[in-house]
């Protein structure tokens, strides 16, 4: 049969209809309608030999090579050929800071000589030196340092993300942060912004945490709304953050807007407010566990922030899956807490120290993790009717993706069809 010629990845454009054929392991992730839970987390959807047919960004067909290149569309596409790789869907981080204030160095290198972070009366700067820093910061400069995450993040395969909306804590430097967030959206990677009022307690309102979350409420959540800024919104429970009482009012009302809820669990906070959609911080069992497979949320692991912060345990993954719930991963991208914006690091990470096989990091950190943000409608699998997220690999076996500690295992990122890594480096 006649044939285009088949280009290799490095050579290919972006033409209007594409093939990706001859996929090793093609890992579709597709399964039930909600997200991946207990055993269910195994289950890759793999076809060998697989091809993805592509039409204007949008998945036209999945399935074998040699039932899909027999398409009519597919004999007049142009190729990618991914002969002995692996394909698979673009990774989904679903909590990170893309907008935030640089690490302070001084407080890194102490924690490098003594093995932990010192306590906060021994840093050299606190929670507010940082909201200060991020009140001060202009649209320009925070879309300047957003680009420039960007860019690491996509090379490393995220092609969706959840950013929060900065560490400003005032109605003036948030709605900027929103705004740089919604001009930095599909350039190229699609950002589904949160909004993170609710992650401290503004200085003014210092020991008033329910006059500050009531302000949120009456004023800040409407307002919002009103100019559909954001659809979601982070809340922190615990040490920094809201009391447990007050952050369940600060909940039901985001909710009652609409609002979807991340719920960060911080220190010893022991109880989850109903009806949220994601839940991180999850340090141990002792915590409300049944409360959590009861509301059908998803529990967001951060194996990147746990090492590097010294943690003396990581989260508990292996548990949590077998006690049948859905699990995500996600870098928690931030420049001081967690700065490694790398999926495959994370993936990596959590196989080796949090216990999860390397099929369950894998859906972990794409079906389940757009399920933690809301978009699983659209990304996190290789389903018909989807956006065309796709990454080939340079790997012959998915289990080679977290083996390979450190090392970037993206050969090539696909957005809605169109090249963003290796090609588009000039966004």
């Amino acid at each position: 049969m006649s044939r285009r010629k088949s280009q290799r990845p490095e050579a290919a454009e972006n033409p209007r209809t594409i093939l990706v054929r001859g996929a090793r392991q093609l890992l579709t992730m597709r399964g039930s309608e909600g997200a991946a839970r207990g055993a269910e987390m195994r289950s890759l959807g793999m076809i060998a030999d697989g091809a993805i047919l592509i039409v204007d960004g949008v998945i036209q067909e999945v399935g074998p090579s040699r039932r899909v290149e027999m398409l009519a569309a597919a004999r007049e596409a142009e190729e990618l050929d991914a002969s002995g790789r692996v394909v698979m869907p673009g990774f989904v981080d679903c909590q990170t800071h893309l907008l935030a204030p640089p690490a302070p160095l001084d407080d890194y290198e102490t924690r490098c000589l003594k093995g932990k972070f010192p306590p906060p009366e021994e840093r050299g700067h606190s929670a507010m030196d940082a909201v200060r820093v991020m009140r001060g910061y202009s649209a320009q400069r925070l879309e300047m340092e957003g680009k420039r995450q960007l860019r690491t993040m996509w090379r490393y395969g995220t092609t969706s993300l959840g950013s929060t909306s900065g560490a400003g804590l005032d109605d003036v430097s948030e709605l900027r942060a929103l705004r740089v967030l919604d001009g930095l959206d599909e350039r190229p990677v699609r950002i589904v912004p949160s909004f993170g009022g609710a992650l401290g307690v503004a200085p003014e309102y210092a020991s008033r945490a329910a006059e500050y979350a009531a302000w949120l409420c009456a004023d800040i959540l409407p307002l919002l709304a009103r100019k559909k800024l954001v659809h979601r919104v982070d809340v922190a429970v615990g040490e920094d953050g809201l009391p447990e009482e007050v952050a369940a009012l600060y909940v039901e009302a985001a909710r009652a807007l609409g609002m979807a809820v991340h719920f960060r669990m911080r220190g010893d906070a022991s109880r989850i407010s109903p009806g949220v959609m994601s839940v991180s911080g999850i340090r141990h069992l002792s915590q409300p566990v049944a409360t959590l497979a009861a509301e059908a949320a998803v529990a967001v692991l951060t194996p990147g922030a746990c090492f590097h912060q010294g943690c003396e345990e990581m989260e508990p993954a292996r548990a949590l899956i077998d006690a049948g719930l859905a699990v995500a991963l996600s870098t928690a991208y931030h420049p001081e807490e967690s700065p490694t914006p790398s999926m495959p690091m994370v993936v990596s990470l959590a196989c080796s120290r949090s216990g999860m096989t390397p099929a369950e990091a894998l859906v972990a950190s794409t079906i389940n993790a757009a399920h933690a943000l809301g978009v699983a409608g659209d990304a996190g699998s290789l389903e018909v009717g989807k956006s065309a997220d796709l990454l080939i690999m340079n790997a012959s076996d998915y289990r080679e993706i977290p083996l390979y500690l450190g090392v970037n295992p993206v050969m090539m990122a696909l957005r809605r069809g169109q090249v963003i890594y290796p090609r588009l480096e000039s966004v």
